[in-house]
């Protein structure tokens, strides 16, 4: 059977270059096939490599030139129909300087709230840094209180004021350098959207009812209308089934023990989302688990510490079990 005698080995590229896998096999008789996969799907049907991929006589495979996309797990499989196929793999990493992939050409800001001016960017070796310009001056984020450049090169506004409208530039940086900067995005500040109902912060119902809570959001002047979404703050799904949502409204009718918590009425347009959270307290039910339960262990004792969970209703006692 092919037996594989010099194996590919790891390999770090820059974008541009040339790179060989080598996979040369033995076997009798030496009719040896060899097949190469990137992260197991045949080279030769990976549509992104197929004009710049040889496979060559001695089994070696030659990706050239290489692009950023080409990083991954390369595999050789070699067989000659004579027992099980052998296969020996290797990682290529390609390294480019750092890049913009997308430039937005409008970015809003909400106005006295916190915001986010994206700069969109894809970098092997990582990002180092990040040098943004406003108005065509460079920004000097570290001599302005309400401007930080965060670890993903975006630029936070801690508290958004009119002066922060502009026309802004990102230019990322790694170990390679730069691939330059991206185009000009003009930042506008708006008002955010307002609630306009609010639900109660409280609703208290018995298993088996329904209960209706109620939300509605307005967009400022020149802004878009916001969408209204319900949500549970824990993340867990909404029983669809059991969930009528019309507008900013939603029911929840035969409330359940598992419906019992909080939940976010989530208002959003292209400036900002906003968000107001209620509590459902579903009464009639099993007590709900204790939490953040720790022990304290001295020579001589462990002293438990619990919060209880809610105890199914006002009126229902609960006692504990400690296993």
């Amino acid at each position: 059977g092919a037996v594989i005698m010099v194996p590919p080995t790891n390999q770090t590229k820059l974008e541009g270059e040339k790179v060989q896998f080598s996979c040369e096999a033995k076997a009798l008789p030496g009719n040896v096939t060899v097949k190469w996969y990137r992260e197991a799907v045949p080279v030769k049907e990976v549509a992104a490599l197929e004009t710049r991929v040889t496979i060559r006589r001695d089994g070696s495979l030659i990706v050239n030139p290489v692009s950023a996309d080409d990083s991954g797990q390369y595999l050789c499989e070699v067989t000659n129909g004579i027992g099980e196929p052998q296969s020996a793999a290797a990682y290529l990493n390609v390294e480019y300087p750092a890049k913009v992939t997308f430039t937005p050409t409008v970015q809003f800001l909400p106005f006295r709230l916190a915001g986010v001016v994206q700069c969109y960017i894809k970098a092997n070796p990582p990002l180092q840094y990040v040098t943004w310009t406003k108005d065509k001056r460079l920004l000097e984020p570290y001599q302005t209180e309400e401007i930080v450049i965060m670890n993903n090169g975006s630029l936070l506004f801690t508290r958004v004021n009119q002066d922060h409208e502009g026309r802004y530039t990102c230019t990322p940086y790694n170990a390679q350098g730069t691939q330059g900067s991206s185009g000009p995005m003009e930042v506008l500040v708006r008002k955010p959207p307002v609630f306009t109902i609010e639900p109660d912060s409280l609703y208290q119902r018995k298993v088996g009812e329904s209960v209706e809570m109620h939300c509605d959001a307005q967009e400022t002047e020149g802004t878009q209308k916001p969408t209204i979404q319900w949500q549970r703050r824990d993340g867990s799904p909404l029983q669809r089934n059991r969930v009528r949502v019309n507008g900013g409204n939603i029911t929840i009718n035969g409330l359940r023990r598992t419906d019992f918590g909080f939940y976010q009425c989530v208002a959003s347009n292209e400036v900002a989302t906003i968000v107001t959270a209620t509590q459902l307290v579903v009464e009639g039910t099993q007590p709900h688990a204790p939490y953040n339960v720790s022990a304290n262990a001295s020579e001589t004792a462990v002293t438990l510490q619990w919060l209880p969970g809610y105890s199914g209703g006002p009126d229902y006692k609960q006692d504990y079990t400690i296993w």
